[in-house]
């Protein structure tokens, strides 16, 4: 006769069910991205429709760059348009950030790392930095608002937030350094701004703090000021009009 395993400890088999309830929900999220033509990004909260597997292969390692900087990805669904669609003919942009009640969604029109990073950032700040905050940013950066009032993108507090962790998370580590906003655009500048944005955002922010003190040491040779000519790293420039003070960003 074969000896039965032994049982696991009554104070280990709440933590076997939550494992348990854990695999069934991931895998049942996994059938229904399946079923519905979604695909989730494995080790993110993140679903993807009308993406070819190369661009799927971009979105996943845009994902990546912001586990490495030590942030956290925002649930969130991300949809490919098609080629010509009538959202991107409208305006020339790259891609939309959407926040609502019912969740966060991306709309891209263009799939590259710098774009995909700039539009989870903004899903980020949704996420995470509270109206309270918002408030307190705009003001940090000298804009009026954080979102709205008339003002072109520019002067958005919700693009300010966005441009510079795309910097952070991506623009960076290539050495390169994006100036579409207004106000302050110095690196050192930048690097004080995120730390305050992790700082007071809702995100834990694991081995963001590292991160923060290796670029701090990287930035402390560079000298303060503007570092050259305002540059536009995106392929193509974005209109300078406002989007939709509610749901959208560029």
């Amino acid at each position: 006769m074969i000896p039965s395993p032994p049982l696991p400890s009554p104070s280990s088999r709440p933590r076997f069910r939550w494992l348990r309830l854990s695999l069934l929900v991931v895998t049942a999220l996994t059938m229904w991205a399946a079923l519905s033509g979604f695909t989730v990004v494995p080790g993110h909260p993140v679903s993807v429709s009308g993406a070819t597997s190369g661009e799927l292969g971009v979105i996943a390692d845009s994902l990546e760059l912001f586990t490495t900087a030590g942030l956290s990805v925002p649930r969130t669904h991300v949809h490919v348009a098609e080629p010509g669609s009538r959202l991107c003919r409208r305006r020339p942009v790259h891609g939309y950030a959407l926040e609502s009640g019912v969740g966060n969604y991306v709309w891209l029109c263009t799939v590259q790392p710098k774009t995909v990073v700039h539009e989870i950032a903004h899903i980020w700040t949704y996420q995470y930095l509270n109206r309270t905050v918002r408030a307190s940013w705009a003001e940090r950066r000298g804009v009026a608002a954080w979102r709205g009032g008339g003002h072109q993108w520019q002067n958005s507090g919700a693009e300010h937030a966005a441009d510079i962790l795309t910097w952070y998370v991506y623009f960076h580590d290539l050495g390169l350094h994006p100036r579409r906003i207004s106000g302050t655009t110095t690196a050192e500048g930048f690097l004080d701004d995120v730390a305050w944005l992790i700082a007071v955002s809702d995100d834990p922010a694991l081995g963001a703090e590292d991160r923060l003190l290796v670029l701090g040491g990287e930035l402390a040779p560079i000298s303060a000021g503007e570092l050259g000519e305002d540059t536009d790293l995106f392929s193509d420039p974005l209109p300078a009009v406002e989007t939709d003070p509610v749901t959208a960003a560029p």
